[in-house]
């Protein structure tokens, strides 16, 4: 077997690549979530309505499907995977810094869409990019990439509620936010950069993993006809709507529904994260080992329930154990629809499939925002919760369209 090997955990050379990338993916979730942690004091601060609200969300997403097509096909086409990377860091970091010293709505606006667009260009260049260094191990390596996702998801809510309570106002939370991203951005850039500039001048000038325009086309038009990759475009879709749906409105339904304190609706959506960093590892490994369909649809299908049954929970202990649950059924799929998708896909088209299914997400997900606020302002929040069930029941639906063959690992 190549690439990472189980028995010898973290001693082996390769996982510190793997866990510095999946430091940059916490990271990039970590500014995206600091935008939504803040939302709820943002509204406060600037008197907004929840359609307002929804509107920022719907920004940040729309320009994600842009980035996700037009920023994965210059990925494909440059092979310059890590350089990408360090961009969407360090344009990540540099928005939430914009944010802190903004109070005006139509610069929220602007900095909602160059948050969404450093976001999901991490994904075409770092996903192929592990992939491709760990081929045969891509459940396990993906896993460790989601669970960086996780630790920036699980970690931000809490520490943001902290500072927010330390610090006192959200600006200043936003700009104390984006020090550790620059950081990571800073390792990345002098740890793994210069080894893909050395491969390029290896290849005396050409980067391997590069193609042209008419190879690049072709390629495209190859992956587009795959009943596989439309079918996972479709479920991490709807799963990713569901996700984000959580982000925006579980917080505004804890402060705003429940009179949780800033620490308690922190806490809170950490303890959710945690469920999923726990349920994460294991779902990567067992696909690996007994194939990737009945793992995600275990995932969906226990998602789909507790989504449901948080809607009748009104007991705040009951109520975060059914969060935890939540999370871990939310969250455990993420690595292995990622390596699902890399398994039907040429290795030369990773960016390009990636770029399309976390294109096909944030499509998607731009219908949570306004929906869920208007729901929300008509109905209450509470309804928004019964839409997220409805997503979710899509996904499912999804995967009925996938190849019957379990593609197992050889």
């Amino acid at each position: 077997m190549t690439g990472l090997d189980l028995t010898s955990g973290f001693r082996q050379k390769g996982q510190g690549t793997a866990l510095l990338v999946a430091s940059g993916h916490g990271a990039t979730h970590w500014f995206k979530a600091s935008f939504f942690i803040l939302m709820p004091f943002i509204q406060k601060s600037l008197g907004l309505s929840y359609f307002e609200v929804g509107l920022l969300g719907t920004i940040l997403m729309a320009t994600s499907v842009i980035v996700n097509l037009g920023g994965s096909a210059l990925i494909d086409i440059t092979g310059r995977r890590v350089l990408f990377q360090v961009i969407s860091l360090t344009a990540g970091a540099s928005t939430l810094v914009l944010i802190g010293m903004s109070d005006a709505y139509w610069m929220l606006c602007v900095l909602a869409a160059m948050i969404g667009a450093s976001n999901f260009l991490w994904h075409p260049a770092a996903i192929p990019y592990l992939s491709n260094l760990f081929p045969d191990n891509k459940g396990y390596v993906l896993s460790i990439h989601a669970i960086g996702a996780s630790v920036g998801d699980l970690a931000a809510p809490f520490v943001i509620g902290v500072m927010l309570t330390w610090l006192g106002t959200w600006q200043t939370t936003a700009i104390a936010n984006a020090v550790p991203i620059f950081i990571i951005a800073a390792c990345i850039l002098i740890f793994l950069l210069p080894k893909e500039n050395s491969a390029r001048r290896a290849a005396d000038g050409k980067d391997k993993n590069g193609m042209n325009l008419s190879d690049y086309v072709a390629g495209l038009k190859g992956i587009l006809k795959e009943r596989a990759v439309v079918g996972l475009c479709l479920i991490a879709g709807f799963r990713a709507t569901a996700i984000n749906g959580f982000l925006m409105f579980l917080p505004l339904y804890l402060i705003n529904e429940l009179d949780f304190s800033k620490i308690e609706m922190g806490t809170t959506i950490t303890i959710m994260q945690i469920g999923g960093l726990i349920a994460t590892a294991i779902a990567g490994i067992l696909s690996d080992n007994i194939g990737r369909r009945p793992v995600v649809m275990f995932g969906l299908t226990l998602t789909t329930i507790m989504t449901i049954g948080i809607t009748f929970v009104t007991d705040p202990l009951i109520y975060i154990i059914c969060i935890s649950i939540l999370g871990f059924a939310l969250y455990s799929t993420r690595g292995v629809v990622h390596s699902w998708m890399m398994d039907v896909t040429p290795q030369d088209m990773g960016a390009s499939a990636t770029g399309l299914m976390f294109g096909t997400q944030t499509l998607l997900s731009t219908i949570i925002p306004l929906v869920g606020g208007i729901i929300a302002d008509v109905y209450g929040l509470l309804y928004v919760f019964y839409f997220i069930a409805l997503m979710m029941l899509f996904a499912n639906a999804s995967v009925l369209i996938m190849p019957k063959a379990a593609l197992k690992p050889e």
